[in-house]
């Protein structure tokens, strides 16, 4: 049996699955909106996290609006990179706030490394960002969606190797909780 990963964005992976180049896709479950023969496979959900840099007196707070981020700098992920759920909420906060600096990451280790050192404030998820260095912290968002991690695979997709890699997955997932705050 042969596992390779790939990293691709979104458009490349959507194409990939639909074609039956990929196997699966762990992505959230919106992305899955709109694509034909996929089958979904919800494995948790979590509400958006603002991933602040200790220094930031935004550290201090309990929670976080959206209205906070006026005056900050904002670490966002391109939109080939971001999942839909993400989109949204950028583009959300784009549009309310007037006055904040964004640098865009063209991909998650671009953006993992402006984290690290401190650039900004970035949004996440706890299952994606499991352990922060030190120097940053997690503050809830006052933001209504809650993201599902979903697995997709071609409902054609019989291979047995798949099926028990999902089950595997899905049996692990419901043993382990990401409500860091």
């Amino acid at each position: 049996m042969k596992f390779n990963l790939t990293d691709l964005n979104h458009n490349d992976f959507k194409q990939d699955l639909i074609s039956n180049n990929l196997d699966l896709v762990i992505t959230t479950g919106r992305d899955a909106q709109g694509l034909s023969n996929i089958k979904r496979t919800i494995l948790f959900s979590e509400y958006f996290k603002a991933i602040v840099p200790n220094d930031n007196i935004l550290s201090k707070r309990k929670i976080l609006n959206i209205n906070d981020f006026t005056n900050q700098n904002m670490l966002f992920l391109d939109n080939t990179w971001a999942a839909i759920d993400l989109i949204s909420l950028q583009n959300k906060i784009k549009n309310s706030v007037s006055n904040i600096n964004i640098t865009y990451a063209n991909d998650i280790s671009a953006l993992d490394l402006l984290i690290k050192s401190q650039q900004g404030i970035a949004l996440g998820l706890y299952c994606l960002y499991p352990e922060l260095e030190g120097n940053s912290c997690y503050i809830p968002l006052n933001w209504k969606s809650k993201v599902e991690l979903a697995i997709l695979t071609s409902k054609t997709n019989r291979k047995k190797a798949v099926n028990s890699f999902i089950k595997s997955i899905v049996a692990y997932t419901h043993n382990i909780t990401f409500n860091k705050n």
